[in-house]
């Protein structure tokens, strides 16, 4: 179980880091004078290339995507450092949450449905040096 929460875990804070550096990018590449269209095309590249799925060169060209993209590189780190910070929060309060489970758990042995007074005591058991 707690290798399945862990999982779930990470899947869920990759989407969040994900969209919420699109999101920083688009707006950054608007900001910049690119149309909406085209700063979200070159935003789902830059952010695939930052997550790991593209390449980590520059973009080549003289046309206005590639020369914006160039000049904003520096705001762009910035976003995904801004889209860190949402991921942060989240590993917080997750771990805040175990903490409070932890604090409620019982600890000790799980209670079984034997009778206490059934389970033999070390001075009624046999003794194991003697054999008897």
């Amino acid at each position: 179980m707690r290798n399945f929460a862990a999982s779930v875990g990470l899947a869920v804070l990759g989407t969040v880091l994900t969209h919420v550096t699109n999101t920083n990018v688009v707006n950054t590449l608007e900001s910049r004078g690119l149309p909406p269209n085209v700063a979200d095309d070159v935003a789902r590249d830059i952010t695939d290339s930052i997550t790991g799925n593209g390449d980590a060169a520059p973009p080549t060209g003289t046309g206005p995507a590639a020369t914006t993209m160039r000049e904003a590189m520096s705001a762009i780190r910035m976003d995904f450092a801004e889209a860190n910070q949402w991921v942060f929060y989240g590993m917080a309060i997750a771990l805040g949450i175990a903490f409070l489970c932890a604090l409620r758990h019982p600890g000790g042995r799980a209670v079984t449905s034997e009778d206490p007074e059934e389970t033999p005591t070390p001075a009624s058991r046999p003794d194991q040096r003697t054999g008897s």
